[in-house]
């Protein structure tokens, strides 16, 4: 029987994202593209100019995967910037440093690690992201925590993931996207079925944006600010410790 992944907790948790990331490593890049409809690069420039990330940050990408974030992030920095990737499963890190190579010949930082354990020191960060990994992590406070350790006082926590539109008609039509059409594209791509049936019901069982924004408020960050993309099935949070 196929394990609803959305609905584990702590320890196995992890372990099961662990793996099924493992998994999907190498077709993620072309699978996520057609999932978003080309948009998500998008999506990522525009939260990054929200947060006016400056030449000289120093910059925690947490969850980096494939690095996309990290990418983006590492050609606003220029020299003078710094950026880490921390990512669970090393075959993401893998992809994402031949990706680094070809554009940034030199070194590149990137990590095994969680969210909820970076490593890291105290107050070094002064911008921490997160593209489409809080809706994985096992322990959201847990992660909260250690993101205000590692920033420094008014650093910012910027996030980016799935959510459910506030607007009933919208909230159908990306319930029948998700529930429907997705893994018809997902089939005839070749892709992972199980691991987009993971998105499809974790999804499901994750804040909306206005939740989240309470929760982080909840938490403890101040200036909690959110915005959404694609009729509200994408949400990003911003926020200052």
């Amino acid at each position: 029987m196929e394990t609803d992944g959305s609905l584990l907790k702590g320890q196995e948790k992890e372990e099961y994202v662990t793996g099924m990331f493992n998994r999907i490593a190498r077709p993620y890049d072309k699978l996520n593209g057609l999932i978003s409809m080309g948009r998500d690069a998008k999506w990522r420039q525009v939260a990054l100019d929200w947060a006016q990330v400056s030449c000289d940050d120093k910059v925690a990408d947490l969850g980096t995967g494939t690095g996309d974030f990290f990418l983006e992030i590492r050609q606003r920095l220029g020299e003078e910037g710094q950026v880490v990737g921390i990512d669970i499963a090393e075959n993401m890190l893998a992809v994402a440093k031949e990706k680094a190579q070809a554009r940034f010949p030199g070194n590149i930082d990137l990590r095994v690690g969680t969210a909820a354990a970076t490593g890291l020191a105290d107050a070094s960060q002064d911008l921490v992201t997160m593209g489409w990994v809080l809706r994985n992590v096992a322990d959201r406070a847990a992660v909260y925590r250690e993101v205000q350790r590692i920033l420094r006082p008014g650093g910012q926590f910027l996030c980016v993931d799935m959510s459910k539109p506030s607007f009933a008609p919208s909230r159908w039509a990306s319930q029948a996207y998700l529930a429907l059409a997705m893994p018809i594209l997902i089939r005839v791509a070749g892709g992972d079925r199980e691991a987009y049936d993971y998105l499809n019901r974790s999804t499901k069982r994750f804040p909306n944006r206005q939740e989240l924004h309470s929760e982080w408020q909840e938490a403890g960050f101040a200036d909690v600010k959110s915005r959404s993309f694609m009729m509200g099935s994408i949400a990003a949070h911003l926020a200052r410790t």
